[in-house]
């Protein structure tokens, strides 16, 4: 319950963190099954470009809320 509470107050970063997670490893089993012949780090890397790009909102990137 305390740590239901902290993220209640947290700044927009931490409150993106489980979708993004939850992104990452979404893009990391899609590679997996998508028979790529990609490293282990390759996987990584894709997958953490892909997860933060989608957790981006265009107003995001003009630095407007």
């Amino acid at each position: 319950m305390v740590l239901l509470s902290l993220t209640w107050g947290a700044p927009q970063p931490v409150k993106a963190l489980p979708s993004m997670a939850y992104s990452f490893v979404h893009y990391m089993n899609a590679i997996d099954r998508s028979g790529q012949d990609l490293g282990f780090w390759d996987k990584v890397t894709y997958s953490l470009a892909l997860a933060g790009s989608q957790s981006r909102k265009p107003s995001d990137r003009t630095g407007r809320s």
